[in-house]
């Protein structure tokens, strides 16, 4: 579950920081709390994974509905600072080449710009 979920607001981007697992139980707070600032017109979500310690098949299933809900408006969803056994889950199942992953949050938004 997680333990915590924290949102900066940087104009046209939402930073959004995890912390814990992204599994069953946390995939939904993470919904629910994402949603909501989806439809304050952000063009771009960075989703900085530092302290995010494990993610399973319905925490993926969420990242994979915020994408697409940004793709609608033209937006993206980009990951920072993947690392651990949340990185080598992605690479195992090759879902790394679904989203843009960056080694630190600043180049994920600087590829904003």
């Amino acid at each position: 579950m997680l333990e915590e979920i924290e949102f900066e607001d940087l104009g046209e981007v939402l930073l959004v920081r995890a912390k814990g697992e992204l599994g069953v139980r946390g995939a939904q707070e993470f919904r629910e709390k994402v949603k909501e600032r989806l439809h304050q017109g952000k063009r771009g979500v960075v989703l900085d994974c530092e302290d995010l310690i494990f993610i399973d098949s319905a925490g993926f299933g969420e990242l994979l509905v915020c994408r697409q809900q940004l793709k609608k408006t033209g937006g993206e969803l980009r990951l920072a600072r993947l690392k651990g056994s949340v990185a080598s889950v992605m690479k195992t199942y090759n879902i790394g080449n679904l989203f843009q992953s960056h080694d630190t949050v600043e180049e994920a938004l600087r590829a904003f710009d």
